[in-house]
C-alpha cells in the first residue's frame, strides 16, 4: 500500500473515531501523553469491544476476546483487557448502528495494570469491511443478538 493510500485510510479513521467519541460525550480533556511528547484530546469512554488479533495479516478468530475501552483519541483506543495481547496487529469490534465497525489497528503498548490486567494502546490503521472477513458479518451478529 502506497504511502497516500495509507494516510487516506488513517485520515477515514480519525474521522470514524472522532465522529464516534462525540456522539458519546460532548466534552474531550487536553492531556500531555508522556509517551508521544505531544498535545492530544481524550475522550474518556468506557464500551465494550471485541478483540481479533491478526497473524500475519489474517484474523484468529479462536484467539478473540471481549475487551473494554478506557478512552479514545483522535487516532487510537486505549483498551482495558485481561490479557497481554497476542499479536501487534488487532481488529477492534466497536458497537455502532445498526451494525459493527471494525478497525484494523496496531499495538502500541501493552501495559500491565496489576492482578492480570493490561492496557493497551492501540493505533488505528483502516476501517475494515466485514466482506472482507465473511466470518465478522457472521458474529457481529451474534454479538448484536445478545
Amino acid at each position: 500500500m502506497d504511502l497516500f493510500q495509507r494516510r487516506k485510510k488513517s485520515r477515514e479513521v480519525q474521522q470514524f473515531l472522532l465522529r464516534f467519541a462525540n456522539q458519546r460525550q460532548s466534552s474531550a480533556n487536553k492531556v500531555i501523553d508522556d509517551q508521544r511528547r505531544e498535545t492530544r484530546s481524550d475522550t474518556n469512554l468506557s464500551l465494550g469491544v471485541w478483540i481479533v488479533p491478526l497473524v500475519d495479516g489474517s484474523p484468529d478468530f479462536d484467539a478473540a476476546f471481549t475487551a473494554v475501552t478506557k478512552n479514545l483519541s483522535w487516532n487510537g483506543i486505549g483498551i482495558i483487557c485481561n490479557q497481554p495481547t497476542p499479536a501487534d496487529e488487532l481488529l477492534i469490534g466497536m458497537p455502532t448502528e445498526p451494525h459493527m465497525t471494525y478497525l484494523r489497528a496496531r499495538v502500541r503498548a501493552c501495559t500491565p495494570l496489576g492482578v492480570g490486567y493490561f492496557l493497551l494502546g492501540t493505533q488505528g490503521d483502516e476501517i475494515v469491511s466485514p466482506a472482507d472477513y465473511p466470518q465478522l458479518e457472521q458474529i457481529g451478529l451474534a454479538i448484536a443478538g445478545s
